[in-house]
């Protein structure tokens, strides 16, 4: 397993049935293949972040009471997406999204609410920036993100789907979190895509916008 700066933490789960485990790796793909090839059920990314031994040892030790065997873990009736990621915030770690988060349906786990807030804050700091309009488009937001967190929304820089590839990001955080925010055309020319101000605040206070 990898510690610094460039290996990621990650929780691993199913569909089939409730243990999860945390993980280090220098590449979160490798690692999830490398566990599913000794698994005979589908293995899923349901989190993951920066950081290396040391944090997930102090996961695994907040989480100790729902230890299994090894590193597997079952939170029972509780949540263990919100509680490891959210505990992970309180460390100074930000949740990223995956992939493979990206690319399929929700897993039955409680939203991350933690990640959505955050994101919803950086993106409220964009709008501070601009003077505090009622709306900003998506460009302009995302390159506020690319400022703020480059390893996460600078990694579509080479494609030419780049901003519609970070506008699912965004709408895939705020979904798993029951933040749903809905995002409107701008009355400027060329009538771009871009969120309101009212529902990025009420997004940031963890208020599920209507």
């Amino acid at each position: 397993m990898a510690v610094g700066a460039d290996s990621w933490v990650f929780l691993v789960g199913t569909l089939e049935a409730r243990p999860v485990l945390i993980t280090t790796a220098t590449d979160v793909a490798s690692g999830l293949r490398e566990l599913q090839n000794g698994s005979p059920v589908r293995l899923h990314n349901m989190w993951q972040t920066r950081g290396g031994q040391e944090l997930e040892t102090a996961l695994h030790q907040r989480f100790r009471a729902y230890r299994l065997h090894g590193k597997w873990l079952d939170f029972g009736a509780d949540h263990p997406v919100a509680a490891i990621a959210t505990h992970a915030v309180e460390l100074g770690h930000r949740a990223y999204p995956s992939v493979e988060e990206m690319n399929r349906p929700a897993l039955p786990w409680a939203p991350d609410v933690a990640e959505a807030r955050q994101l919803a804050a950086l993106m409220r700091d964009a709008f501070t920036d601009a003077g505090d309009p009622p709306a900003l488009p998506l460009a302009q937001l995302l390159e506020h993100l690319r400022a703020a967190a480059p390893d996460v929304w600078c990694r579509w820089d080479d494609r030419s789907d780049r901003l519609a590839r970070a506008g699912k990001a965004v709408a895939t955080i705020f979904r798993s979190a029951r933040l749903d925010i809905a995002t409107v055309r701008l009355k400027v020319p060329g009538r771009p895509t871009g969120y309101r101000l009212d529902q990025v605040e009420r997004a940031a206070a963890g208020i599920a916008v209507r």
